[in-house]
């Protein structure tokens, strides 16, 4: 079980990072470029959603360290839950000052103003809000796709001569 969660948040996590990294990324976009991703990012990743994301992942990471240390007093349980949210917004706060010059490479000027426009929507904004509860509500699914993929992957690669035969070697 605790496999199955790391995996799913590992996956959310990844999917994200593999959305901002998979370009090379070049920082001779011009001024105009550049603010509008940054804008679009001010506008989409909100407060309250980096809030959102990062307490689902806290919730994940305390029951794993509960399983792991079951004497936990709720009290140390409560403060470690609180540290772990600082941490995980800390850490999205910190890749999101490197994104701009990522998310300028990917998206032409058009591309992004169209999207900062619908983002400032009123639709737009009802969709940022719910993106918090999508992903929590995809983890899951996630998560089960990985249980199931993952044994089968592993055999191929070790019958593919690509992992050792077994976990000693």
């Amino acid at each position: 079980m605790m496999y199955r969660k790391i995996c799913g948040f590992t996956a959310i996590f990844l999917f994200f990072a593999a959305v901002f990294t998979a370009l090379p990324v070049h920082a001779n976009k011009d001024s105009e470029h550049l603010r509008l991703a940054r804008e679009y990012i001010k506008v989409s990743i909100t407060d309250q959603m980096l809030d959102e994301m990062s307490a689902v992942g806290a919730s994940q990471l305390l029951e794993i360290i509960k399983k792991k240390n079951p004497e936990i007093e709720a009290e140390k349980s409560e403060k470690i839950h609180e540290l772990v949210i600082w941490h995980l917004k800390a850490g999205m706060l910190l890749s999101l000052a490197d994104i701009d010059t990522v998310v300028a490479e990917i998206y032409t000027p058009d591309e992004l103003q169209f999207m900062l426009d619908f983002s400032k929507s009123e639709i737009g904004q009802s969709a940022i809000k719910k993106t918090p509860k999508y992903m929590e509500a995809i983890l899951p699914i996630i998560q089960n796709s990985m249980v199931v993929i993952m044994p089968s992957l592993f055999i191929k690669l070790k019958e593919e001569g690509l992992l050792p035969k077994n976990p000693e070697e």
